[in-house]
């Protein structure tokens, strides 16, 4: 896949146009031995925040395909037998085909189950987390670590099997989002029993007042781990702008197509702002301003199935953009997206030109 520019880890925008893949994505054993080493670093940071973990509880979801490792863990959240959640939650385990009100409500309620310890049942409600590392498309390197909110059990399981990368996928050059997944513990996801043993303690999910501590615990150690590794000085954005710039700068749209396009969104801004001024259709962009605002830039992505990049932001249909246009959302642009201004390819033909392919006769420039 042809790309004009890449961005590296550092943010360094490289000339990649004479080279057929600048994307290189690293080998499984690599990625593995590097989140093994991550792990390793992560451990005492957990421990000195009060979250209590081990090796065992640390399972590996890599995108073979794409960019994105992730440290899999369980939690589980001890519930009161007293909880009024119970009754539901063993009305579920005994009627597998019942539905709750919420999709939401029957994956919490079916991911509570008790274990037993000293004679005592214990309740706990199993959520599926991860901790989430992103690697630079062009150089391959961590630019990004985050986390994934809690999962309930249920929904995981359920999602699983289509988030797995299949064999003819992997065996592909098409860049994927599906993942593999590593177990060093050879767990059985299914078997809840074990889950529950290898399952990191913390308390409720994040609130709308206030964050769980297990949440503020761990951000506090990735936060360490990011200064420790020299993860913070990287570029977290950098992924975004090489595929910004790749939507903008390589892509051969149909031009009757786009004309038409163009045509739709001029009569919408002509007739929903009367003092609309300086519409014009330039190579892979329609421009226009609108009376105290910024100008405002639309780059046409793909015309076949409509869709947009405005400032960073990837809007599929032209109802969607013009639901922007009128929110003003469209001129809010992402602060990384200036960067890479300097970098978009002058597309622009002259004005005879645009005159005489598909009759653009009112194209004009502010």
């Amino acid at each position: 896949m042809k790309y004009s520019y890449a961005v590296d880890s550092n943010g360094i925008f490289q000339d990649v146009h004479t080279i057929a893949d600048p994307i290189h994505l690293q080998k499984i054993g690599v990625r593995i031995k590097d989140l093994q080493n991550i792990t390793d670093q992560l451990l005492p940071l957990l421990t000195k925040n009060g979250i209590e973990a081990h090796s065992d509880c640390f399972d590996y979801m890599l995108q073979p395909l794409y960019t994105e490792d992730r440290l899999l863990f369980f939690t589980k959240i001890p519930i009161d037998p007293s909880d009024t959640r119970m009754r539901s939650s063993i009305m579920a385990h005994k009627n597998p085909d019942y539905e709750f009100s919420t999709p939401g409500q029957t994956d919490e309620l079916r991911s509570i189950f008790s274990t037993q310890d000293k004679n005592k049942t214990l309740w706990f409600m199993l959520c599926a987390e991860s901790i989430i590392l992103e690697r630079n498309l062009y150089d391959g390197e961590y630019i990004r670590i985050d986390t994934m909110p809690p999962v309930p059990y249920h929904r995981f399981i359920n999602d699983l099997k289509g988030l797995m990368i299949t064999q003819e996928e992997a065996t592909s050059k098409t860049l994927s989002g599906k993942y593999l997944v590593k177990s060093p513990a050879d767990k059985a996801y299914l078997d809840v029993d074990a889950m529950i043993q290898t399952a990191i303690v913390r308390d409720g999910p994040p609130s709308r007042q206030e964050p769980a501590k297990f949440d503020v615990a761990l951000q506090k150690a990735l936060k360490e781990y990011e200064v420790n590794s020299g993860l913070q000085s990287k570029d977290a954005f950098s992924n975004r702008k090489m595929q910004a710039l790749h939507q903008i700068n390589d892509t051969k749209n149909d031009p009757p197509a786009a004309y038409e396009i163009y045509k739709a969104l001029k009569k919408f801004l002509v007739q929903k702002y009367p003092d609309v001024n300086g519409v014009c259709y330039k190579g892979n962009a329609i421009y226009f301003r609108i009376p105290g605002q910024e100008r405002g830039a639309v780059y046409l992505v793909n015309t076949a199935d409509e869709r947009f990049n405005v400032g960073g932001t990837v809007i599929k249909g032209l109802d969607a953009l013009k639901d922007m246009i009128q929110k003003s959302t469209v001129y809010r642009e992402r602060p990384w997206f200036k960067e890479i201004k300097p970098y978009i390819k002058d597309q622009h033909k002259t004005k005879n030109e645009r005159n005489e392919t598909y009759g653009r006769e009112n194209s004009t420039s502010d």
